[in-house]
């Protein structure tokens, strides 16, 4: 990251829920608990509680995350259908003063740096972590191994005891096992693969999807928090342009021009890179070994001395996924198109025939909490 001139924060989700939940109330936002949304009106506009209230908004919101509600209203069936992942994720943390009991994990407990373990079939990372409730520092462990069939729940919400066997443990060298044999509890997360959908924006405008409801990426990747981030971003700049009402339907299918090709990218490259670090014993895997070893040399080079097509092949796709400002995005996007905007109503047929549909009667922001993923 730091020849990237890039920041990568390693934040506990808890932690980060907890801040933007302060901004929210900061600005004014009205929180609705134990308030479960079971179904959306989308031509109206309306969500329906299971209590049986009808909340109204101009724009519903579907921040509803992996096990999204609002999803299969806006993309239909293959919103809830697709292909159960071969690979578990599994998390767990180990205080760093039980590992600093052996002379072995003692770096470790000091280190900054993010720590890769690969096994056969398996790969384990790592890194020191702060338990927001006690402020103590945990090594964080997260763990890929296979299903073998099995089905995992696709929630953080429950942990169970640790299982050397379903951990695939014996995989690791001995310093791993030490390692993960101190924590009591893990949790493992299964995920389901979809194909990136089509439409986020519903056709009658008035519903649009945001985060993981709009793009479920694979547990414990490096950048599911930032493409959820980069949405509110992208969404909420759209919507403090200069423009009318009536353009709420251009800005949303705006928003799905500017985030669709990024987050189906990166859907693609986080399973790439998965599959990639457990890899099966094999010819794969050695010719991978034998390349990281290279890269690993060649890395020492100065950037002047560094060949350009490993330079190429090494950073191209980090700096177009750590160079990207989601403000600047939509700042280019109405510098190209925004004179025209706001001379004519739409220009787009399909975005002209949205346009008719919808005359929205007032803005209301309800920010709803389920315990999902």
């Amino acid at each position: 990251m730091k020849a990237l001139a890039a920041d990568f924060l390693y934040i506990q989700h808890g932690e980060l829920h907890t801040m933007f939940v302060e901004f929210a109330k900061n600005a004014g936002v009205q929180f609705r608990y134990n308030t479960q949304v079971v179904s959306v009106d989308p031509w109206a506009g309306v969500v329906i509680t299971s209590k049986g209230s009808r909340l109204t908004a101009d724009v519903i919101v579907g921040a509803d995350g992996y096990k999204s509600v609002v999803r299969p209203v806006v993309v239909g069936p293959e919103g809830i259908q697709g292909v159960l992942d071969k690979r578990i994720s599994v998390n767990l943390t180990i205080p760093t003063s039980l590992m600093r009991q052996h002379q072995d994990l003692v770096a470790l407990t000091v280190s900054p740096e993010w720590s890769f373990w690969l096994g056969d079939d398996c790969a384990t990372h790592g890194l020191l972590a702060i338990n927001p409730e006690t402020l103590e520092k945990e090594y964080a462990v997260v763990m890929h191994v296979p299903s073998d069939g099995k089905i995992a729940q696709e929630s953080w919400a429950r942990s169970q005891p640790l299982d050397e066997k379903f951990l695939k443990l014996d995989r690791f060298e001995p310093k791993v096992q030490k390692l993960v044999r101190l924590a009591k509890t893990m949790t493992p997360t299964g995920y389901t693969i979809y194909n990136p959908f089509e439409n986020w924006v519903h056709e009658g405008g008035k519903v649009v999807l945001v985060g993981e409801a709009a793009h479920p990426l694979m547990p414990n990747g490096s950048h599911n928090a930032a493409m959820s981030i980069e949405d509110a971003m992208t969404l909420s700049t759209l919507f403090s342009l200069p423009a009318a009402k009536s353009h709420t339907p251009i800005l949303l299918a705006a928003y799905e021009e500017l985030r669709q090709p990024r987050c189906a990218a990166t859907q693609a490259s986080e399973l790439r890179k998965r599959d990639f670090v457990c890899l099966p014993l094999g010819p794969d895997q050695r010719a991978r070994d034998d390349g990281l070893r290279a890269a690993s040399l060649r890395a020492l080079l100065d950037w002047d001395d560094a060949e350009e097509e490993y330079l190429r092949e090494t950073w191209e796709e980090y700096i177009d996924l750590f160079a990207f400002d989601a403000r600047e995005a939509v700042e280019d996007w109405w510098t190209k198109w925004g004179s025209a905007i706001l001379r004519s109503r739409t220009t787009d047929p399909r975005i002209e025939s949205t346009a008719r549909k919808f005359e929205p009667p007032r803005m209301v922001v309800n920010v709803l909490r389920d315990g999902g993923r």
